[in-house]
């Protein structure tokens, strides 16, 4: 059963994973292929193994968090019961905006390429979709 105790308790658990104020810090001081190695020591580890052989630096850092959050959005959702579903639904909007606005940047510059890396599929829209 879906109820608010059991989606207070996992959210809290993926909380705890969440960077602190100290992490933040140290990771400002490292360059950005530092910052993929030591995101991929930790709950990013999947996002950076995947992509690792084919981005680096910022990009791989950038996409490897998108990627993490955008999952973990798709699990919040998943966790929820139907009310909070609706307004998370609501939130998530935004992402896929953002990605609609993307995909429109993409095509009208003629870049050839991967678009997949470029959107957020968290909110209505699947990587199909779009």
């Amino acid at each position: 059963m879906r109820d608010y105790p059991y989606m207070t308790a996992r959210v809290s658990a993926k909380k705890k994973k969440l960077l602190d104020q100290g992490d933040y810090e140290n990771l400002l001081k490292m360059q950005p292929n530092e910052i993929a190695r030591r995101l991929g020591e930790g709950a990013y580890q999947d996002d950076i193994d995947e992509l690792g052989s084919k981005y680096d630096g910022a990009r791989l850092v950038e996409l490897a968090l998108t990627r993490n959050l955008s999952r973990t959005l798709s699990d919040l959702v998943d966790m929820s019961p139907e009310t909070l579903q609706r307004i998370i639904t609501v939130y998530l909007r935004r992402y896929d905006i953002l990605s609609l606005k993307r995909l429109l940047r993409w095509k009208k510059s003629g870049e050839k390429g991967d678009i997949h890396d470029l959107l957020t599929p968290v909110g209505s829209y699947t990587y199909g979709d779009l």
